[in-house]
């Protein structure tokens, strides 16, 4: 087991103005109990003396928070925390785009699903229309035009797969430098919108072979992938003919079994609650983002316990980390990319079967 996680996501609010059916927070009201700033920033002081160099501050809409940028000075101070704020780009304005700049340790992520206004406009439920998306675009290009450390998160969906190359295209004529495309999870909310939004395994297979091969000629080189767990990447493109070496060559990407480190306590490839973990605003500590606000994953409150306590002792995080193949499915033993893949995506498949040693229900092997 690893001392500390390597890096850590952290809600500051669950109040969002968008009302997104792909998001896995669940957000959109703020909670009654929500982290005050003095305790964030003794959370931050814990995590970073504890040794965590990597935390991603988001929500909800983070800059719903009034002091939210006293949040981002405080973290900037920590000498080599890379620290990442998400943002869905609607409230920012060019003062705390300015101050953002000025924090040399800050990455700015903005969601941005599409170029096109229809198309972006789908999936959120509010914050619909011409001047809300006109306003994102705006900021995204002021970003852009002063060179800020920032990325876009196009999250990949039914509703806007077509139109990735688009998006792409004039998000890099403007100057954006890296786009990261998130593949859509059904988890929490989204879970409810799965049918509408799930990009079925042919169909994601045979965008990321074009993508890969985009990739590989020199184009596509803002782009980056996120995925839930590494069979997403390696699968479709070893049944395409690529070999292992030259898939984590192209996309820069790594099983974390691949780490003898990992390899040497973990059989399973989805790392939840092993390298990293989330705390929700109110303090509730879960394995992961996409398993945040189902009670039955909460590992406990850092308000009760602390972090590095719920950390060492949370029955549900040993459990995780106890897990063995043979506990979830023969036919994931029996594999040809176990070793690349150990068993899926864990939090996946609890929302599937209600169980962490469900089989993760949308790899192509386990339904053929």
């Amino acid at each position: 087991m690893y001392k500390f996680p390597f890096q850590v996501d952290i809600d500051v609010t669950n109040a969002c103005n968008y009302d997104c059916i792909y998001c896995c927070a669940d957000a959109k009201h703020k909670f009654d109990d929500e982290l005050t700033l003095a305790e964030i920033k003794m959370l931050v002081d814990e995590l970073y003396n504890w040794g965590v160099m990597d935390i991603t501050f988001a929500g909800g809409e983070p800059f719903l928070r009034n002091d939210v940028m006293d949040i981002m000075e405080y973290a900037n101070q920590k000498r080599g925390l890379n620290a990442t704020i998400v943002t869905n780009g609607s409230l920012l304005t060019e003062e705390n785009l300015k101050s953002i700049n000025e924090l040399k340790n800050v990455n700015l992520l903005i969601s941005f699903d599409s170029a096109e206004q229809q198309i972006y406009d789908r999936a959120r439920k509010s914050c619909r229309g011409e001047e809300n998306f006109n306003k994102v675009l705006a900021n995204i290009k002021y970003a852009a035009h002063e060179k800020m450390s920032f990325s876009i998160a196009l999250v990949l969906n039914k509703y806007n797969i077509s139109d990735f190359y688009n998006t792409y295209e004039k998000m890099t004529d403007i100057g954006v430098s890296n786009i990261v495309v998130l593949k859509f999870i059904a988890a929490s909310r989204g879970k409810k919108y799965e049918s509408v939004l799930e990009v079925g395994y042919d169909a994601w297979k045979e965008f990321l072979i074009k993508m890969t091969k985009e990739k590989e000629s020199g184009r596509l080189t803002r782009c980056q992938l996120s995925i839930a767990c590494p069979w997403e990447i390696y699968l479709p493109l070893i049944q395409a003919g690529y070999n292992q070496q030259a898939v984590e060559s192209i996309w820069n990407y790594k099983s974390p079994l691949i780490l003898d480190s990992y390899r040497s306590f973990r059989e399973l490839g989805c790392h939840a609650g092993v390298t990293n973990i989330y705390i929700a605003a109110n303090g509730d500590v879960y394995p992961c983002s996409i398993a945040g606000h189902q009670k039955e994953l909460c590992c406990g409150n850092i308000r009760e316990q602390g972090i590095k306590q719920i950390w060492n002792q949370s029955e549900l995080l040993m459990k995780l980390r106890s897990m063995k193949v043979d506990n979830i499915s023969n036919r994931c033993k029996n594999c040809d990319i176990c070793e690349l893949c150990g068993a899926g995506c864990r939090i996946r498949a609890f929302y599937q079967t209600n169980d962490l040693e469900g089989e993760d229900y949308l790899c192509p092997l386990l339904n053929s």
